[in-house]
Order: structure tokens, then C-alpha cells, then sequence
């Protein structure tokens, strides 16, 4: 990590998944499983609710939701790999 923010490396270490999909999260392009709802829930002590709530109003509230609470209030987009 630099400057003290989640990386999608780091986030996705965290969470068993590719820099690649941890990108697409972020961005709002890509919701988890259920299943990997819930390890992103209990790996960053998140609230339940909120972050379900996040889940159900589509990949675009999800990602901005994941922006504010695991990587940053003031994180921006990040860029999708090449190939990714």
C-alpha cells in the first residue's frame, strides 16, 4: 500500500481474488458473490447493512460504497489493467 490507502492488490489479497476483479469492484463494473459479499464484510469490519444495501442497488452503488469505506473516502476510480 501507498500513502496509506488500499491498494487492489492489497484488497484483493485480502479477500482471495485477482487485482483485476478487486479493480472491477471498485469501479462499479462487478458485484461479488454472496459468499465473497460476506468475506468483504467480516475481512474490513464493515456494517452489515449498509454494505448489503450497497449490493442490491447494483455495481455502481457497490462501488462507490467499497470507495468509501475499504479504500478511501477521496479515492478515486482506479484504472482497469490492460487485459484485465
Amino acid at each position: 500500500m501507498t500513502s496509506g490507502r488500499m491498494t487492489n492488490k492489497a484488497f484483493g489479497d485480502a479477500i482471495g481474488v485477482t487485482n483485476s476483479y478487486a479493480s472491477y469492484m471498485r469501479n462499479g463494473h462487478r458485484l461479488p458473490s454472496a459468499d465473497l459479499l460476506i468475506k468483504i464484510i467480516l475481512t474490513f469490519e464493515l456494517e452489515p447493512v449498509p454494505a448489503m444495501t450497497a449490493y442490491q442497488e447494483g455495481t455502481e452503488a457497490f462501488g462507490v460504497f467499497l470507495r468509501e469505506t475499504v479504500f478511501g473516502r477521496d479515492a478515486v476510480p482506479a484504472t482497469v489493467p490492460a487485459g484485465g
